[in-house]
C-alpha cells in the first residue's frame, strides 16, 4: 500500500473523520481467506470452512475536505472461492463460482459506473453494469441530509444479462431443478421512485420437474414496469406448437413499494388471463401414470385480485382417452367470486354419459384464495347414463387394479355445513360390472348393485351380486346418516354352498369359502368411532392340499433404484409406492371395534391330494374382539371344538384347543392344542402344542408307551407299528420301492411345509425344507433337508430303533457341497462323535 498526504477530518476511530478525509491512496491487497478466518474467534461466522483468495486494487483521490467529486477506482475479485456451513437439514456449500466487481467515479464530473461479473470454469454466468451522473456524493460524504431519500431520487441506468447457458452445466451451488437452455436480460432506467424496467427471458427445451410435467417446453417470459403498473406475458410451446399464452397486469406504485420498507401497507390489484391450446395432458406425470391421454383447450380469467376477486376456468378435452376407452367430448367449467362457487363437468364416451354439478357459497374479496361460506348450503348432483366405470380408474387406482361396468341414475346431496346435516336423494345402479383389487381377491365379474338415497338420511344398497370364477356373492345393506357421520348400518352377505367364492391373495388362490355373514355398524356416541358386530353363523373354508405357487414379497431389490436424473446429473430417488395416507403426527385415529361371533357351523377343511378323508377338518367357535386404531389390538378366544388333523396319513382327533389373543401382537396368539389318534394295536398317541403360535413346541405322548420312546411313537405314526422303529425289522426293505414308500409317508408333512418354504424363500433359502423316510438303511431314518443355496444343503437324520453295529449315533447331520456339476463333498457328524468325509462322483442327467 502507498499513500500520499492522506488527511483525516478527525480522530481515526470516528467514522465522520473518514467521510471528511482527503488526499490519495493506492493499495493492492491479497488475502488468503482461510488464514483470515483462522484468526477470528470460533463461532463468529456461520461457516465451518472458507477457501480461496481475494485480490483488491484501490485508487482514491480527493483534492480537499470540501471536494464533492472524489476520484475512485476499486476492483475486487476472488479465485477458488468455497464456503461451507451447516443447517438443520444438513450441510451446505457454495463453490465453483468467483465474482468480480469494479466501481469507477470520475473525479471531475462525479459520473459513476459499476460493473460485476460472475464466472465459473465454463464461462460467464451473469454480468451486470450500471451508471449514473447523479450519485448524491455530497450527502454520502458530508452526511448533512438523510441518505435514503437522496438514493431513491437518484436516476440511473442498469442492465443485468444472463448469457445463453445449459442449466445442466451450472455449478452445483446454483442448481435449482429445471433443465434446458436459459437466457435473459433485465434493463432499468430512471430513479427508484419512477423506474422503467423491462425483463425478457427464455428457457428452451426445458423441463422444470419430471415428477410434474415430463415433456420439454420452450418458455418465453416478458415483463414491463413503468413505476405505476406492470404487465407480463408467458408463452409456452411443446414440440414446436404453442400451447399456452398467458398475460397478467398488476397495479402497484413504486413509491408505495418503497414505503413498505418502513412498514407501510402496499395497495395493489391484479388481473390475469390465459389461453390453453391443445396442451398434451399426458405430459402431466400424474395423469400419464394413470394412462390418461388427450389435449386440453380453454381459457382462464382472474379479475380484481386483491380487491373483489373473481375467477373462471373453462376447458374442453379433445381426444381424451383413459386406458383403452376413448371419449367423444369432455369439458370442465368452474367459476368463483365473493358470493358463490359453481363447478360442472361432463363426459360423453359415445355409448354413455355422465354430468356432475357442484354449488356452494364462498368468500374471497382481498384474500389470497377463496373460502367456503359455512352459512350457505353445498349441493352436489350427478347424472349418469350407461357411464363406463373404468373412466374412474385414475381416482381409485390405489384400491383397484381393474374396474369397469355401467352406471345409471341420478342422485344429489345437499350439505349444510353450519348445521352439520346432509340430505341425499336419488338412485344409482351398477350393471355388468367387474373389478379386481390390488391386495385381496381375484377378478369379479357380473357385478351389479342399486343404491337408493332418501332426504331423511336413509340409504339402501340392494341387489348386490358378484361372480368370481365359480363363486357367487350376494349382499344387501341399509343405514342412516347422522348429519355428516354414519349413524348406523346393517350389512348381510351370502355365498351359496353350491358356488363357493375363491379366496385369492395377490393373484394366488388360497382356497374357497361359502357361508353367511351379518354385520351391524353403530356409531359410538360423540362420533368417537364405530362399533361393528360381525355375526358369522355359517362359514365353510376349503383350503387346497398345497398351494400351486406361493406368494413372494419382493421387498427392496438389491442393486436397483427408481428415480430420475436431476439437473446436476445426480440421481434423485422416487418411490414407486404411493405415499401413505397415514399421518403419524396427526390426531389419534377414531377406533373401530369389531366384535366377531362365530356360530356353530364355522369349519375349515383341507382336502388331501387324492381321494380320502380331509387331512384337516376343524370346527371353531368364539367371540374375538378386534380394535383398529393407531394400532391393531385383539382380545378374546377362538375355540377348536372338534375336528381332525392329518399327520402321516393318520387322522388325529382334536380333543381340545384354544387360540387366545393376549399381549400386543395379534399375529402371535397363545395356542393350547391337544389331538389324539388310536393305532391299530390300541395305542393312543397324543400330540400337544402349547405356547405362542410363533415359538410354541409340539410334544408326543403314547399310552401305553411303545418301545424306543419318541422314536417308537414316530414309527407308530409312520408305519402303524412301533416294532419297526424299535427292532429294525425293516432291514430287508432297502429297495427303491421301499424308499418311495418312505417319501410317501412324509407327503402330508411336505404339503404342510408349503407356507414355511415360502417364508424361507423370502430369506434367500429358495430350496426350502423337504422331508422323507430313508428305508434303504438297516433302520428307517426320518430326514429333514434344508436347501441353503443352489449347491449347498444341510440334512438332519434320526435313526429309529437300535443303531446298526459300528454306528452308535441316533442323530446325523450332513453338510453337502456340490462344488462341481458331478462332484460333491459330504461331511457327516453324529451325536456320539462319529465323523465321515466323503467325496462323491455322480452322473447327473
Amino acid at each position: 500500500m502507498k499513500s500520499t498526504a492522506l488527511q483525516l477530518g478527525g480522530r481515526a476511530l470516528d467514522p465522520q473523520a473518514w467521510r471528511r478525509a482527503w488526499g490519495a491512496i493506492d493499495a493492492d491487497v491479497h488475502v488468503d481467506l482461510a488464514k483470515l478466518v483462522g484468526t477470528l474467534p470460533a463461532g463468529l461466522l456461520p461457516l465451518t470452512e472458507v477457501r480461496g483468495v481475494v485480490d483488491v486494487k484501490t485508487r482514491f483521490e480527493r483534492d480537499s475536505a470540501i471536494d464533492m467529486t472524489p476520484e475512485i477506482n476499486v476492483s475486487a475479485q476472488t479465485t477458488g472461492l468455497a464456503l461451507f456451513g451447516r443447517r438443520a437439514s444438513g450441510t451446505w456449500s457454495f463453490q465453483g463460482i468467483d465474482p468480480a466487481v469494479q466501481l469507477i467515479v470520475d473525479g471531475d464530473t462525479g459520473a459513476t459506473t459499476f460493473t460485476a461479473q460472475i464466472r465459473d470454469t465454463v464461462g460467464d454466468l451473469a454480468t451486470a453494469n450500471g451508471s449514473s451522473n447523479a450519485v448524491p456524493w455530497s450527502t454520502l460524504l458530508l452526511g448533512d441530509a438523510p441518505l435514503a431519500p437522496a438514493l431513491e431520487a437518484m436516476p440511473f441506468d442498469a442492465r443485468v444479462e444472463i448469457p445463453a447457458r445449459r442449466l445442466e452445466t451450472l455449478p452445483k451451488s446454483l442448481l435449482f431443478g429445471p433443465t434446458g437452455q436459459l437466457q435473459g436480460a433485465l434493463t432499468w432506467h430512471g430513479a427508484a421512485t419512477r423506474p422503467t424496467v423491462d425483463v425478457a427471458a427464455t428457457l428452451s427445451d426445458g423441463i422444470f420437474d419430471t415428477r410434474v410435467f415430463a415433456l420439454p417446453s420452450d418458455l418465453e417470459w416478458k415483463a414491463h414496469y413503468d413505476g405505476a403498473s406492470a404487465t407480463t406475458s408467458v408463452t409456452d410451446a411443446v414440440r414446436g406448437r404453442q400451447v399456452l399464452d398467458a398475460r397478467a397486469a398488476v397495479t402497484v406504485r413504486a413509491i408505495d413499494l418503497l414505503a413498505a420498507l418502513h412498514g407501510a401497507p402496499v395497495p395493489w390489484a391484479a388481473s390475469a388471463s390465459g389461453q390453453l391450446t391443445e396442451l398434451p395432458i399426458q405430459g402431466l406425470t400424474a395423469l400419464d401414470d394413470r394412462q390418461v391421454h388427450g389435449r386440453a383447450t380453454g381459457t382462464f380469467v382472474v379479475e380484481r385480485f386483491h380487491e373483489d376477486a373473481r375467477a373462471r376456468v373453462a376447458l374442453t378435452f379433445e381426444g381424451l382417452r383413459v386406458g383403452d376407452i376413448a371419449c367423444r367430448t369432455a369439458n370442465l367449467d368452474a367459476t368463483v367470486d365473493g358470493h358463490a362457487m359453481h363447478a360442472s363437468a361432463a363426459i360423453d364416451h359415445t355409448d354413455g354419459t355422465i354430468s356432475i354439478d357442484a354449488r356452494a357459497g364462498s368468500h374471497w374479496g382481498a384474500a389470497v384464495a377463496p373460502a367456503l361460506d359455512a352459512s350457505q348450503p353445498l349441493t352436489l348432483s350427478i347424472s349418469a347414463k350407461a357411464f363406463r366405470a373404468a373412466l374412474l380408474m385414475p381416482m381409485v387406482s390405489r384400491v383397484f387394479s381393474d374396474l369397469d361396468g355401467r352406471i345409471d341414475g341420478e342422485a344429489s346431496v345437499t350439505i349444510d355445513p353450519g348445521a352439520n346435516t346432509a340430505h341425499p336423494s336419488g338412485a344409482l345402479a351398477l350393471r355388468d360390472g367387474s373389478f379386481e383389487m390390488n391386495e385381496l381377491g381375484g377378478e369379479f365379474t357380473g357385478v351389479g348393485a342399486k343404491l337408493t338415497l332418501t332426504p331423511d338420511g336413509v340409504f339402501r344398497l340392494a341387489d348386490v351380486r358378484a361372480n368370481s370364477l365359480n363363486g357367487t356373492l350376494t349382499a344387501a345393506a341399509s343405514g342412516r346418516l347422522d348429519g355428516l357421520a354414519l349413524a348406523g348400518a346393517r350389512v348381510t352377505m351370502n355365498v351359496p354352498r353350491t358356488t363357493p367364492l375363491p379366496i385369492v391373495f395377490d393373484g394366488v388362490q388360497m382356497g374357497a369359502m361359502d357361508g353367511d355373514l351379518d354385520a351391524t355398524i353403530v356409531q359410538v356416541p360423540g362420533h368417537k368411532g364405530l362399533h361393528v358386530e360381525l355375526d358369522v353363523p355359517k362359514l365353510h373354508v376349503e383350503l387346497p392340499s398345497a398351494a400351486t405357487r406361493d406368494v413372494q414379497t419382493l421387498g427392496d431389490l438389491q442393486g436397483i433404484r427408481t428415480g430420475i436424473v436431476g439437473a446436476d446429473r445426480t440421481f434423485v430417488p422416487i418411490a414407486l409406492d404411493p405415499p401413505s395416507d397415514d399421518d403419524e403426527t396427526g390426531p389419534p385415529r377414531a377406533p373401530i371395534q369389531i366384535t366377531v361371533k362365530l356360530g356353530k357351523e364355522v369349519q375349515i377343511k383341507r382336502a388331501p391330494g387324492g381321494a380320502g378323508q380331509p387331512d384337516l377338518a376343524v370346527s371353531i367357535e368364539g367371540d374375538p374382539v378386534i380394535t383398529i386404531a393407531d394400532h391393531v389390538h385383539a382380545s378374546g378366544q377362538i375355540r377348536l371344538v372338534r375336528g381332525t388333523i392329518g399327520v402321516g396319513g393318520k387322522p388325529f382327533e382334536i380333543e381340545k384347543g384354544t387360540v387366545a389373543f393376549v399381549g400386543d401382537d395379534p399375529a402371535n396368539p397363545q395356542v393350547v392344542l391337544t389331538a389324539g389318534w388310536t393305532a391299530p394295536d390300541g395305542t393312543r398317541v397324543t400330540a400337544d402344542f402349547v405356547g405362542p403360535l410363533k415359538t410354541g413346541k409340539v410334544t408326543l405322548h403314547a399310552n401305553p408307551a411303545p418301545p424306543g420312546g419318541e422314536n417308537g411313537i414316530l414309527a407308530l405314526i409312520l408305519f402303524g407299528s412301533a416294532d419297526q422303529g424299535a427292532n429294525g425289522n425293516n432291514a430287508n426293505s432297502a429297495t427303491p420301492a421301499a424308499g418311495f414308500a418312505g417319501s410317501e409317508a412324509t407327503a402330508p408333512i411336505n404339503k404342510a411345509l408349503g407356507g414355511v418354504n415360502g417364508a424361507l424363500e423370502r430369506f434367500g433359502l429358495g430350496g426350502g425344507l423337504t422331508t422323507k423316510v430313508d428305508t434303504s438303511q438297516t433302520n428307517p431314518r426320518p430326514e429333514v433337508e434344508l436347501q441353503i443355496a443352489r449347491d449347498i444343503s444341510l440334512e438332519v437324520a434320526w435313526v429309529l430303533g437300535l443303531p446298526p453295529p459300528g454306528m452308535p449315533d441316533t442323530t446325523l447331520v450332513t453338510f453337502n457341497w456340490r462344488f462341481l456339476r458331478k462332484w460333491s463333498l459330504l461331511t457327516t457328524v453324529g451325536n456320539t462323535g462319529t465323523s465321515i468325509l466323503d467325496v462323491v462322483w455322480q452322473h447327473r442327467y
